[in-house]
């Protein structure tokens, strides 16, 4: 067995493999093991260059004059430890370097991986002649590290390069969603638009307001959609001053694994001035005016209120659409009802100075939500997009803008706040304690007020942790079986059991839970009603109850209870058993000891048998006061008892 194991390990050997053997710096105080390694290196490869260096000083020494291909260091050495000398992470340095020691501890060895060594090693006989394949694997990954190092740089420098080309290049490039929300633009795209910036630009929906003709984004989503791409695809844009811009555009979809499209990229060309010189040729009045009449029906038949006002507060013309949500049958009817724009649409009329200072402001497109009135008085909520034109001189000629009713989206929005203002009273002035979690981590995300008083934790510091994180639950069998049951049904009502209390204190209670999902995602409320004092209570309750009933049977003193009115009997102890002379017979109890009469009926001191009412038992149960009577009894056997 023992020559299989050695002939196994000569197959093995990296001796046979005769590996390149480097430049190598050893830096070892201890002769022998210089000896052993610098043997076992070269009888591998006899070329290979060994230097050896007995200090850490000895080692700067040597490698300010020329650097190794790799440097194994002793963990202790005469004027130092290795670790002084490592760089972190061992790629940062100009040459691997390997840590030896001379025992084995995982924390020294884990030490010296992060201050930087690439390879960790205990000196041990086998470990010396391993020693060159040990170097040559090290070498193997420290190449594979420089390699990685250099592609990563290339990576970068080709990434610098693309976004110069992209940044740079004469045409403009864009990203999109289907639904024409814009994601990336470069800054020749950002200019032909008329735009200052991509963030401005980003505020614009290609689909509602990119498109001088709305019909020319419907051909270009659906050519797109079902061929993946587009070449050449000439459209008419409109640009941030109104003015239009005629674009070649080449795109493909980018879909994901499923086909659902994801954006889309492409290339814009402007060929405004080509297309003008075309025209210019072929009767350019008659293009401009079909491009008009195009105008025309795009801002006739848009869904949004589309308008352009005097700077004094007039409308000087509208869409159907405006006039509609107006309230009036016809964009004429209304431009002429209306004679003052602030009093007769806006609900404050000092808000429509507010929005002319805010575009004096911006110099641009603004948009400010506003409250306005219909013809018939009722108020509606709308996003107002609004700019100031300027004449051939840059003077502000008029208003030009459009309107998008928002007030459905307003009355959700109001509905959902009434809705959370609701269970946040709720939540917080419930009497036990409650908390709310995420799922499934079991984050804490709020808290009641009475959660401090009953767990001792502050708000502060549950938020962000989960009841585990708090040792809350005193035994963790309790909480798996909580979370289990939970799991199953979506709801656990009033599950006992104890709970550990910041101080230390266990406090017993009744926990309930239950899950449920707001927009896909998860959430569990659950609440902790301490019922430690009650417990403790029924506990004294039932302590007190047994010492009674032991009290009682154990009396010497002759004892019974009996319930009003009828005097049935209730408990009977022994005592009075004996003492009536019926220890023999049946139970008593459950029945009334008026029915006894007269064998255990009691006696005046003359031996007459006393009134039943005036008996001082009969008294008691009408309520009357009792004193102690000296009296005489006889019993069953005939024999009398006082």
């Amino acid at each position: 067995m023992a020559h299989h194991k050695k002939a196994t390990l000569k197959q093995k050997s990296p001796l046979l493999e005769k590996p390149r053997m480097p430049y190598i710096l050893l830096v070892e105080d201890e002769p022998t093991h210089v000896a052993i390694i610098r043997h076992t290196i070269q009888s591998v490869n006899p070329n290979a260059v060994v230097k050896v260096a007995g200090s850490l000083k000895e080692y700067r020494s040597v490698i300010e004059n020329s650097l190794p291909e790799i440097a194994l260091i002793d963990m202790h050495l005469p004027d130092g430890k290795a670790l002084e000398v490592l760089i972190s992470p061992p790629e940062a340095g100009p040459f691997p370097i390997m840590v030896m020691t001379s025992s084995g501890d995982e924390k020294i060895a884990v030490k010296a991986m992060k201050a930087g060594a690439l390879d960790y090693v205990v000196k041990s006989t086998e470990v010396f002649k391993a020693m060159p394949h040990t170097i040559e694997r090290a070498l193997r990954e420290w190449k594979l590290i420089q390699e990685r190092k250099q592609a990563e740089k290339a990576l970068r420098e080709s990434e610098l390069r693309f976004r110069s080309l992209y940044e740079n290049i004469a045409i403009g490039l864009y990203r999109t969603t289907p639904s024409g929300k814009i994601l990336l633009a470069n800054q020749a795209l950002v200019k032909m638009l008329g735009y200052a910036s991509l963030e401005q630009l980003a505020e614009r929906n290609l689909t509602k307001a990119g498109f001088a003709q709305s019909s020319q984004r419907k051909v270009f989503l659906r050519k797109i959609e079902t061929e993946s791409e587009v070449n050449d695809f000439e459209s008419t844009w409109i640009r941030q001053d109104g003015s239009l811009v005629i674009v070649q555009e080449s795109a493909r979809a980018i879909r994901d694994s499923q086909g659902t499209t994801l954006y889309y990229d492409g290339a814009v060309e402007d060929i405004t001035d080509r297309r003008l010189a075309e025209a210019a040729s072929r009767h350019a009045e008659d293009a401009l005016r079909e491009s008009n009449e195009k105008y025309h029906d795009f801002y006739t038949n848009a869904a949004l209120g589309i308008f352009h006002s005097t700077l004094d507060g007039r409308f000087i013309d509208m869409n159907p659409a405006l006039a509609g949500l107006l309230g009036y049958d016809s964009p004429e009817e209304a431009v002429n009802s209306i004679t003052n724009i602030a009093e007769q649409v806006y609900t404050e009329p000092s808000r429509r100075n507010s929005v002319a200072t805010a575009i004096l402001k911006t110099g641009g497109m603004t948009s400010i939500e506003n409250n306005y009135r219909r013809r018939d008085g009722t108020i509606w909520n709308g996003m107002l997009h609004l700019r100031i034109v300027r004449d051939q001189e840059g003077k502000p000629s008029h208003y030009e803008g459009f309107i998008e009713d928002i007030t459905e989206r307003k009355h959700t929005e109001e509905a959902l706040r009434e809705s959370e203002e609701k269970f946040s009273a709720i939540f917080k002035a419930a009497p036990g304690s409650m908390i709310l979690s995420s799922l499934p981590d079991g984050k804490t995300l709020e808290v009641n007020d009475n959660f401090s008083l009953v767990t001792g934790y502050s708000r502060e510091e549950a938020l962000g942790k989960t009841t585990g994180d708090l040792n809350m639950w005193k035994d963790p069998y309790d909480r798996d079986r909580f979370l289990s049951l939970l799991q199953k049904n979506g709801i656990v009502q009033d599950y006992e059991a104890d709970m550990n209390h910041k101080s230390g204190a266990i406090r017993r209670g009744l926990i309930s839970g239950q899950t449920f999902t707001v927009q896909s995602k998860k959430y569990l409320i659950g609440t902790f009603y301490d019922i430690t004092d009650r417990k403790r209570a029924e506990m004294e309750l039932s302590m007190t109850k047994i010492l009674l009933e032991q009290t009682f049977e154990q009396s010497p003193v002759p004892m019974v209870l009996v319930s009003m009115p009828n005097a049935i009997v209730r408990i009977i102890n022994p005592a009075c058993r004996e003492f009536l002379g019926v220890m023999d017979e049946p139970s008593y109890i459950g029945t009334s000891l008026m029915n006894y009469k007269p064998s255990y009926m009691d006696y005046d001191v003359q031996g007459n048998v006393g009134d039943v009412n005036e008996l001082p038992l009969a008294r008691a149960l009408n309520g009357q006061k009792t004193s102690n009577e000296e009296r005489f009894i006889v019993r069953k056997d005939g024999t009398a008892r006082w």
